[in-house]
């Protein structure tokens, strides 16, 4: 439609004698600065459209690089968690929650946040790490005093749960008077290398009591006593 007005009146400037062809090229130059002009006027807006699409790009790429090597680190960081039992002194990720058994040791050593419910006693479930820690009520709150951490090997079946169950297994390294302690672990090995420990039969089917020094060990296994299934550690009082 431009360059048909524009024909149009360069025709008509031609055709006027007194006008000249002359005032029809300076009449096309001005009307062709014209069009640039309003280009012009629109360009800071496509040029910052434009600017802004490769700044949300670059922050799309960092924030991806960022997110990956955050997961990355909590991998890290769950795979090198460490529990050890030994003399009846229980350390989680290298503090002493033994002897004063207090909720702080164990939730300041992970990371994430919890799933928190309040039953007979308030739990806290950690998924990625496969832990849950009992802690004692008072008045309907937590008292800041564990009552018993239960750490999961692996998927425990419909019966064996008491209706607690972290989304994923212990990913880190369990031992118990130097015994690496996981899923594989049977009850044979148990007895033969926690010999010091009494040992005797647990309040369910398929679970076994082991005890030592005011420190009592519950191992839930399943039908065949070979799969671990979960650990309950405990003040034996």
């Amino acid at each position: 439609m431009c360059a048909a007005k524009l024909v149009t009146n360069i025709g008509h400037l031609r055709g006027n004698k007194q006008a000249g062809f002359p005032q029809a090229v300076k009449y096309c130059l001005g009307y062709w600065c014209w069009g640039l002009l309003r280009v012009c006027k629109r360009m800071p807006v496509n040029l910052e459209l434009i600017f802004m699409k490769e700044r949300m790009k670059k922050i799309f790429i960092v924030m991806s690089v960022l997110l990956s090597a955050t997961v990355s680190l909590l991998a890290q960081n769950e795979a090198a968690m460490k529990i050890e039992i030994e003399n009846g002194t229980l350390k989680v990720a290298g503090r002493f929650v033994t002897p004063h058994w207090k909720t702080r040791v164990v939730t300041g050593s992970l990371t994430g946040t919890p799933r928190v419910e309040l039953k007979s006693n308030k739990l806290y479930t950690f998924d990625r790490y496969g832990l849950v820690v009992f802690e004692k009520p008072v008045n309907g709150e937590g008292s800041g005093d564990i009552t018993e951490l239960q750490v999961f090997f692996s998927t425990p079946g419909a019966g064996d749960t008491d209706g607690i169950k972290p989304a994923d297994p212990f990913p880190g390294t369990f031992t118990i008077e130097g015994l690496t302690i996981n899923a594989g672990t049977d009850l044979a090995t148990l007895k033969t290398k926690l010999a010091g420990y009494a040992a005797g039969e647990g309040y369910k089917a398929h679970m076994y009591k082991f005890s030592k020094n005011n420190l009592y060990l519950y191992f839930l296994f399943d039908e065949t006593d070979k799969k671990l299934i979960r650990l309950s550690i405990g003040k034996d009082d």
